[in-house]
């Protein structure tokens, strides 16, 4: 989400549509974080940031596709083809973001965490997550110039693989169960 004006630049350097993309992806973002606000206690949080971070890893996959093609073009500021995968892809990643990465962790932490470290141990993990946020950010212009622009994306679409692998393997299902039941998971 901090790069989609990259992106939409990319598509379409000088075409007036992209005036008109900020709102689109702010629209996606808003309803489909009311969507999983109601999905999180039908289908669980896990089910969400497993199809979250899933379509995150295919939305990179797909920017990088798009900036690998169009690698020329860009360059010279001529309009690129596939402009349709790039934003389509920059859609599916804000959505897929905001249907389980971008608030359910936030969840997850108050739920998990045992109240006695609840206050120091959430405060490590937004510091942590503001500081990543912050090196995503301030590196990208070193990792396009070092990987490109695609082998960038792909590189983002690899970390969030390993987040679905992550989540897959270590993250328990906190639907429905009690404070109680999840601390007594953690003890085993």
């Amino acid at each position: 989400m901090f790069f989609a004006s990259v992106i939409t630049n990319a598509t379409h350097p000088s075409h007036t549509l992209k005036v008109y993309e900020p709102t689109m992806i702010g629209g996606v973002q808003v309803t489909v974080t009311i969507l999983a606000g109601f999905l999180m206690d039908r289908l669980g949080r896990r089910v969400l940031l497993i199809t979250s971070t899933s379509l995150m890893t295919i939305s990179c996959v797909g920017i990088g596709v798009f900036f690998k093609i169009n690698v020329d073009k860009i360059a010279d500021f001529q309009s690129p083809s596939q402009s349709w995968l790039a934003i389509s892809c920059l859609i599916l990643y804000v959505g897929g973001f905001s249907l389980g990465l971008g608030a359910i962790p936030w969840l997850i932490m108050s739920e998990v965490l045992p109240t006695r470290a609840r206050g120091t141990a959430g405060g490590i993990a937004a510091g942590l997550c503001w500081m990543c946020s912050f090196l995503i950010t301030f590196f990208f212009h070193d990792f396009t110039v070092a990987m490109e622009y695609y082998g960038t994306f792909w590189f983002y679409g690899g970390v969030t693989l390993l987040t679905a692998l992550f989540v897959i393997i270590f993250v328990p299902e906190t639907k429905g169960k009690t404070l109680e039941e999840i601390e007594t998971y953690f003890e085993r």
